[in-house]
């Protein structure tokens, strides 16, 4: 079965603490809408320009959208 986790990124390409792709809980699963979790909580830092890596293993990713 295949899994998906998303980093955080600062704009200097550097996972935010608490929000790297090992801070990720690994998705699974065909869904239309997955919540992501870090250990650093589960909405994004405000207030800075971020970017998102995503890393899949053995799966596809259809779109993301994020929601305020």
């Amino acid at each position: 079965s295949g899994s998906l986790a998303v980093a955080v990124l600062a704009e200097d390409g550097t996972a935010l603490d608490g929000f790297g792709a090992a801070d990720c809980t690994p998705l699974r699963g065909d869904a239309v809408r997955h919540g992501v979790r870090w250990s650093g909580g589960d909405r994004l830092p405000a207030g800075r320009p971020v970017r998102l890596q995503f890393h899949l293993k053995d799966a596809d990713l259809y779109s993301f959208r994020l929601r305020a």
